[in-house]
């Protein structure tokens, strides 16, 4: 397990230790693990350099450094985390932050009501757990959130917002 917090008595949270923390996470994964990832800070977002966001822009994690060594973009946990999960692996992130819904890049979006839970309770058994999808859960009611939670059998800390990866 690796901690990182800015409280001068674990490693601080610097974009070098968090992208390490990242590299280290899905180094040694293997088909059939399951890995968690917290995030507590800062979310914010960035022009789009690349041209693949439709809103123009990517979402980004602070470093306690940001200042001087910059936001994490979205593209760039992305090519460094979920690309290399091995098929069969799966990743529950926590992202306590602004702008967390798609700080993964992840190809799907769920946005959790009752109409939306209801209609992929009844595709799939699980609104968190497939194995093959990914989804963001995010920018909705918390309300939302935990009557969808709720409704597919779940406790959800009232502050957070989940995401599932799971590789192909």
């Amino acid at each position: 397990m690796r901690v990182l917090v800015d409280d001068g008595a674990h490693p601080a949270p610097t974009r070098a230790a968090m992208v390490e923390a990242l590299e280290w996470l899905a180094t040694d994964a293997r088909n059939g693990d399951s890995l968690f990832l917290h995030f507590s800070g800062h979310g914010g977002r960035i022009r789009d350099d690349d041209g693949d966001e439709e809103d123009g822009y990517d979402e980004t994690l602070y470093p306690s450094d940001f200042k001087t060594a910059g936001q994490l973009r979205d593209d760039f946990i992305y090519r460094k985390l979920v690309l290399k999960l091995p098929k069969g692996c799966q990743l529950l992130s926590i992202m306590d932050c602004c702008h967390s819904g798609t700080v993964l890049d992840l190809p799907f979006e769920f946005a959790a009501s009752e109409v939306n839970c209801m209609k992929k309770l009844e595709k799939q058994k699980s609104v968190f757990m497939n194995k093959k999808e990914s989804h963001d859960v995010s920018r909705c009611r918390m309300q939302s959130l935990q009557q969808a939670c709720a409704m597919a059998g779940l406790a959800v800390l009232a502050m957070t917002v989940k995401s599932v990866v799971s590789r192909k």
